[in-house]
Formats: structure tokens, C-alpha cells, sequence
């Protein structure tokens, strides 16, 4: 007799989008702009997301989905600085709408990676008022759909942005400068919380958090290895969760990687992309999020 299974009330199964990936045809942003410049890949109209999105969500509803993660694009929404685009709004509320008519909960991200064209010439998120632009934009978007999304993820993988961006160079800006890493930082923490505030004015009962990239970290027995572990994780595990603690009410987390200080990576599965494949990590990282006392969500 073939086993069923079976989620527990209230537990949340789904998938997720984010929107440059694929919605296609989005060309004043940092990704595009550099794209044209051969630094990234072209998009062009990706999976035609855009257009595409209710046969999508019937996709994700014969899946059994109850829940789905997508992001606004901030480019859309505010192509010139202060000036929001309402026919975009038009859309991002039908798309909430689709998901809703069809038992679907919305998770909405407001930021996952790509800035519009506009800040991206003025520094991004190295411009002093960067925490305030975010803001208006959240707020902004917020008072427009808030009524139709209850969760709500204002950054996506801080620590990943920074490393790829004012670390390896892999991504727009595509710098390596230390002094930057920690001042961009510091501009994402403020971008959340004054847009925690101000989406907390708008709408008091939505939830609020950030999608967290969190890795299993670990050493073998080397006290020296030890030590990096322990400084590691609470780098790139708890820094910015720390010190948005109080301006969260759920932490979003995005599970993929190990790392074991002193031993190999061969001797792990890897990804398509490279990754060191570990499932079991997961829990390790789950008990390191205990200690904010927040909902998670996977």
C-alpha cells in the first residue's frame, strides 16, 4: 500500500519567482543596463512570466501549492525617482488577485537584487539616502496592495548581495572594496527598518521579515578552524538578523549551502551550480534561528 503523507494545519507548501529572472522585458535596471554592457547575461523575455503568470499559478495550484513567494520589480513600479508608474501597481494587484483566487498564499518580496536604472547611476545602496528611497518605494507600494498580502519580505539575501557585489565582483556593482561592503551594510539594515516603520503604519497587521541566506557552518577539530566557524556564522548567519531583530516579525530562510572548516569539498554531492549538497544542514540552521523567538518560513 503506497504511504501518504501530509502537512500539518496551517503549514505552508510552495514554490518561488523572482521577478527579473522571469518576467521578462524589464530593461531600466542595474541587471539590463549591464547586460547591454556584456558584464551580465542578456534576459531578454525570460519565461515570459509577465504575460504568462495565470498559467503559471495553474502550474503551481495542480502542484498542490498553498503558498508562493514572487517579487515586485522595483523598476516597474518606480521607473523615475518619485515617480510611480500606476499601470505596474495594475498589474502586480492582478497578479496577487490570480494567486488569492486560487487558495494561493502571497509572499511578496519588494527587493530581490535588481535596482532601478535611476539609483543604480547614483551609487545603489551607497547613495546616503538610499534607506530613505527603499522606504518610499515600500511604503508606497504597501498602501496599494497591502490588503491583498499578508506576509511581506522587504530584502532578499542581504549578505549575498554584498559578497557578490563588493566582494567577488560577480555581480553589479561589481566591485572589491571592503569599506563599501560594511557601509552598503549598514544602508540595507536602515532600509529595512524605516520601511518596516512605514509599512507598519500603512497596514499594522501585516508581517513583515527579510529572506535570509543562512549556511550550515562548521569545523573539524583544529581550534584555529573552530574559531573561524564560530566568527563565520555569526557573520554571515547573524548580523543583520541581530540587528533588525526588533523590526521583524518573521525570518525567511533560504537553505543551500555547508561549509566544514578544515575538510575538502570533494568529499560532498554537488549541486548543478556547484554546491556542497548537505539536507541535513538544514536542521543545524534552524536551531541557530531559535534564539529570535520568530515564525520561520522556508
Amino acid at each position: 500500500m503506497k504511504q501518504k503523507f501530509g502537512f500539518p494545519k496551517g503549514f505552508f507548501w510552495g514554490s518561488a519567482t523572482a521577478s527579473y529572472q522571469v518576467e521578462g522585458g524589464i530593461e531600466n535596471n542595474d541587471w539590463a543596463f549591464e547586460a547591454r554592457t556584456g558584464k551580465t547575461p542578456p534576459n531578454g523575455v525570460a519565461t515570459d512570466h509577465y504575460h504568462r503568470y495565470e498559467e503559471d499559478f495553474d502550474i503551481v495550484q495542480s502542484l498542490s501549492h498553498n503558498a508562493h513567494r514572487f517579487s515586485i520589480e522595483w523598476a516597474r513600479i518606480e521607473p523615475k525617482p518619485g515617480v510611480f508608474n500606476e499601470d505596474a501597481i495594475e498589474h502586480y494587484r492582478k497578479v496577487l488577485e490570480s494567486l488569492r483566487r486560487r487558495n494561493i498564499t502571497p509572499f511578496v518580496t519588494l527587493w530581490h537584487f535588481t535596482l532601478p536604472l535611476w539609483l543604480y547611476k547614483e551609487g545603489g545602496f551607497e547613495h546616503p539616502d538610499s534607506p530613505y528611497f527603499f522606504a518610499r518605494y515600500s511604503e508606497y507600494v504597501v498602501k496599494k496592495l497591502g490588503h491583498l498580502a499578508t506576509y511581506w519580505i522587504t530584502i532578499n539575501e542581504p549578505t549575498v548581495y554584498l559578497g557578490k557585489g563588493y566582494v567577488s565582483r560577480r555581480w553589479p556593482p561589481f566591485k572589491r572594496n571592503f569599506w563599501l561592503y560594511f557601509w552598503v551594510r549598514r544602508r540595507l539594515i536602515l532600509s529595512h527598518r524605516l520601511a518596516y516603520k512605514r509599512m507598519k503604519e500603512a497596514y499594522p497587521d501585516i508581517q513583515i521579515g527579510i529572506a535570509s541566506n543562512n549556511m550550515n557552518i562548521k569545523s573539524n577539530l583544529n581550534p584555529i578552524n573552530k574559531v573561524i566557524a564560530i566568527f563565520f556564522d555569526r557573520f554571515w548567519n547573524h548580523t543583520f538578523l541581530n540587528a533588525i531583530s526588533r523590526y521583524q516579525d518573521f525570518i525567511g530562510l533560504n537553505y543551500y549551502l555547508h561549509k566544514k572548516f578544515g575538510e575538502r569539498d570533494e568529499t560532498y554531492e554537488k549541486s548543478d551550480i556547484g554546491w556542497n549538497i548537505y539536507p541535513q544542514g538544514i536542521y543545524h540552521v534552524l536551531m541557530g534561528l531559535k534564539k529570535y523567538k520568530k515564525m520561520v518560513y522556508i
